[in-house]
């Protein structure tokens, strides 16, 4: 962690120590910069990256819109519904954890004009001991302007936590 204050910034490297886009978050874990897209994100107003309750039944919708690192002129929107699903306990390469299973499903607009009705999934296991995440995993879809068939899928990702400090 970089620094606690009125936003915390997290610090990321690579698996060879080489220097990633810092996180920032507002209060308990609300993330105004998120840099796990391709294009660093920043979001207003802030949205939780968690369960604002670590409840098994809670689920709220936020509406927020976003730019792009580097195109600071265009904001675009986000429509988020994020609901819990249980406690689990899960073991991943950092240790074993009890984890609130929450998923998201994300509506965006694109920076791309070509792309429409763009989705994305995620399935996150939130641990309260460390106030991150131990394992998540990721998909989405897109369709092309104009076009009929089915979706574009995009990549399906998976990470899981192998250390913290």
């Amino acid at each position: 962690m970089a620094s606690v204050g009125s936003t915390i910034v997290i610090e990321r490297t690579d698996e060879s120590g080489g220097r990633l886009a810092n996180e920032v978050q507002g209060p308990w874990g609300m993330v105004l910069t998120d840099p796990q897209w391709p294009k660093v994100v920043s979001f207003n107003p802030a949205i939780p990256l968690w369960p604002q309750e670590l409840s098994a039944t809670w689920n709220k919708q936020f509406v927020a819109k976003y730019k792009l690192a580097g195109y600071s002129d265009s904001a675009y929107n986000w429509q988020e519904y994020m609901s819990a699903h249980g406690w689990e306990q899960i073991t991943v390469p950092a240790g074993t954890f009890l984890t609130l299973r929450y998923q998201s499903l994300v509506n965006y607009e694109s920076n791309d004009d070509n792309k429409v009705n763009c989705i994305r999934r995620e399935t996150v296991w939130f641990a309260p001991s460390i106030g991150r995440w131990v394992a998540r995993e990721s998909s989405g879809s897109y369709m092309i302007q104009g076009q009929l068939g089915t979706p574009n899928l995009e990549d399906s990702l998976q990470w899981q936590l192998t250390s913290y400090k």
